[in-house]
């Protein structure tokens, strides 16, 4: 939620059972001037009534038993992949919290140096075609 100044209000949403969720993501490897880049996307769908009073939109959450599907795992024709795209009733298991704000860590004015990047080519997973 926007706040006066352009800040947003934060929000925790967990499970009250505290089991994990798997919000549903695609990932492809880009080659560019630099190398290989692994990228994701969190896919998003209309929000759930838990999440709707906070934002229209929410991770795709992928349910227990189609976690298999997702991966892979399964062999499934497309539509029923991407019919895993869908709203995901929490049926009242959710908790929703407003997050205290982020305590502003003291600034100095001397500029940092920037960081070097670090990278190391990790090998390439198997991944088949989402769509």
């Amino acid at each position: 939620q926007e706040l006066a100044g352009g800040a947003k209000k934060q929000f925790v949403v967990r499970p009250r059972d505290g089991r994990p969720l798997a919000p549903a993501v695609i990932w492809e490897e880009w080659e560019g001037d630099g190398g290989a880049v692994l990228t994701f996307n969190m896919l998003t769908v209309p929000a759930n009534p838990a999440i709707s009073p906070i934002e229209e939109r929410m991770p795709a959450v992928l349910q227990r038993e189609h976690w298999p599907l997702w991966l892979g795992q399964d062999e499934a024709e497309l539509d029923e992949v991407k019919a895993l795209l869908c709203t995901h009733d929490d049926g009242g298991m959710w908790e929703t919290t407003e997050q205290a704000p982020a305590k502003s860590a003291k600034t100095s004015k001397e500029p940092k140096a920037p960081k070097e990047p670090t990278t190391t080519k990790a090998p390439k997973p198997t991944q088949g075609e989402l769509f």
